[in-house]
């Protein structure tokens, strides 16, 4: 949990040093049930003031809905 927790802190200070905006995308490889970020991941980051957007149906092959990233 440390490591998180220290690489959300790096995450907020570039955010705010760069004002970064991150973005979900659906995989296009077959077969490839990896997403790029959990729900929670997305939550714990918009909380720490970064802008993410999630394309739709980014989550399904992982079993995360739509709505779970909202």
């Amino acid at each position: 949990m440390l490591f998180h927790r220290n690489v959300l802190i790096k995450f907020y200070i570039y955010q705010k040093l760069l004002n970064v905006k991150l973005a979900v995308l659906k995989e296009t490889r077959a077969n490839e049930p990896r997403v790029a970020l959990t729900p929670a991941v997305v939550q714990n980051l918009t909380k720490a003031g970064f802008q993410i957007t999630v394309e739709s149906g980014a989550g399904l092959a992982s079993s995360y809905s739509d709505d779970a990233y909202t």
